[in-house]
């Protein structure tokens, strides 16, 4: 089976007096750290996400006791894609710089969506992602990105850029 590899990049919105063709936000360069993503020890943090300092990665199974964590990927998953059954890595933001976060999606249920079905799920936890001052990353298991969405903040979200990467583009 030939697998097609497409790339394609929407601007969500752009700021005033940026061009973004010619300085459009890029996804952060940084590899995926599996070896987070697969521990099987939680990070408890002893009170709020706030108590956290800056650029601490937490994931999935990090509990904190006392409120949600932010951006709120869990209503996101269940509401949205229960069937992907994402894990995740956000990694806080650090002075002068967004936070990030890190989805990893199956294979198989990520290959059984169209094309629009990807664009939804990469357009619905981009947005959830961005407001709370994120940059979105999608992998799967292999480490290959498949999606980003990333902004630029001043210091609220005032323009994104879409990137969704479809090997084996179905439909």
């Amino acid at each position: 089976m030939l697998a097609s590899l497409l790339s394609v990049s929407l601007l969500a919105s752009t700021p005033a007096g940026i061009d973004p063709w010619t300085t459009p936000p890029r996804p952060d360069p940084t590899p995926l750290d599996f070896a987070l993503l697969d521990t099987d020890q939680p990070l408890v943090c002893t009170g709020s996400e706030a108590s956290l300092p800056p650029g601490t990665t937490i994931t999935n199974r990090t509990i904190c006791p006392l409120g949600i964590m932010q951006p709120d990927l869990w209503l996101t998953r269940d509401l949205y894609a229960r069937d992907l059954d994402p894990q995740w890595l956000v990694q806080l933001p650090q002075p002068g710089q967004p936070g990030r976060v890190d989805l990893v999606v199956r294979t198989a249920e990520w290959s059984n969506r169209s094309y629009f079905g990807r664009y939804r799920f990469l357009m619905i936890f981009g947005r959830v992602s961005s407001v709370a001052g994120y940059n979105l990353r999608i992998f799967n298991r292999a480490g290959q990105r498949l999606g980003s969405y990333t902004c630029w903040y001043q210091p609220d979200p005032v323009g994104c850029v879409v990137n969704l990467t479809t090997p084996g583009t179905r439909g």
